[in-house]
């Protein structure tokens, strides 16, 4: 059995390089903060109604198992 510690540090490193993918300079810092955001959106959102984890939230919302 993995430990959970471990895991979520692994996974935060994973979706720190996720959120750097998509950089945005703009005079607005509030556009800039969105690149982030849209980088985290496109790989996992949780769908609370159906309670799972959709790959692609933004656009495809395909269900992922697990």
């Amino acid at each position: 059995m993995t430990d959970p510690g471990k895991s979520f540090e692994a996974r935060s490193i994973q979706v720190k390089a996720i959120a750097g993918t998509l950089k945005i300079d703009n005079p607005d810092d509030y556009v800039n903060a969105m690149g982030g955001a849209i980088g985290i959106a496109a790989e996992t959102i949780w769908y609370k109604k159906q309670e799972c984890v959709l790959h692609g939230g933004v656009a495809w919302r395909t269900m992922l198992a697990g």
